[in-house]
């Protein structure tokens, strides 16, 4: 399956990593957690009502027609699956029918950015080569071969 991760990857990390500046200086300086939930849907849907959705606090992203992504502020792993899952959930309720792939990390388990975000695209293009749709996908899931 042909999607956005492969043919426009380093486009969209450096968009992601140039909107979660201000959330990685509060982790690098103040140890505050944050957790980035990234999602695809093989179709352009309207995520209007899925961003209403989201805490204050929060962050959408697009970062393609089909690319989106969540900062969670002040969520360690447990809160951010959490959340995730609640969006999950919503969007599942207002897209019956369609599919979506997503992957989550948390700032805590990484010693840098670019890592984490690396991570959170390999995650994601793991969920879709794998058809794991309408799920929420984290490291703690999946055994890599390196």
């Amino acid at each position: 399956m042909s999607h956005p991760l492969k043919t426009r990857r380093k486009e969209m990390y450096e968009k992601l990593a140039q909107k979660i500046t201000d959330f990685d200086y509060r982790h690098t300086r103040y140890k505050v957690n944050y957790s980035i939930a990234v999602s695809y849907t093989p179709e352009s849907l309207d995520m209007a009502p899925l961003i209403s959705y989201i805490r204050k606090t929060d962050r959408y992203i697009c970062l393609d027609e089909t690319v989106h992504a969540v900062v969670f502020d002040c969520a360690n792993a447990e809160q951010g699956i959490k959340a995730a899952n609640n969006l999950l959930t919503y969007f599942q309720h207002a897209n019956f029918s369609k599919s979506i792939y997503a992957s989550i990390i948390i700032a805590d388990d990484f010693t840098n950015t670019g890592q984490m975000i690396a991570k959170l695209f390999d995650l994601l293009d793991y969920a879709i080569q794998h058809n794991m749709d309408n799920l929420i996908v984290d490291s703690s899931q999946i055994v890599w071969n390196h």
